[in-house]
């Protein structure tokens, strides 16, 4: 059984991670959700949390992933 003590935890945490969602941080917000599903692993709205940020994060490109692009091969302007 959860004690009265680790409830109010998790409480603080969610109103920690609600802060961050509404402020996009999906970094803290897993983070975070994580906290209290250590705590409480039927936790839903931790687990709700939990997957809008790994939905963001996953749908955010990696500030160090490359940018795609193709190359054009030069056109001639000479004629044949």
């Amino acid at each position: 059984m959860t004690t009265e003590r680790i409830k109010r935890r998790i409480e603080r945490l969610l109103d920690q991670v609600e802060e961050a969602a509404d402020a996009e941080d999906w970094e803290t917000v897993q983070r975070l959700s994580l906290q209290v599903l250590d705590m409480d692993e039927d936790n839903v709205d931790a687990q709700t949390f939990a997957k809008m940020a790994e939905r963001s994060l996953g749908a955010a490109p990696s500030p160090a992933a490359p940018t795609p692009y193709t190359v054009e091969p030069p056109t001639s302007t000479k004629a044949p």
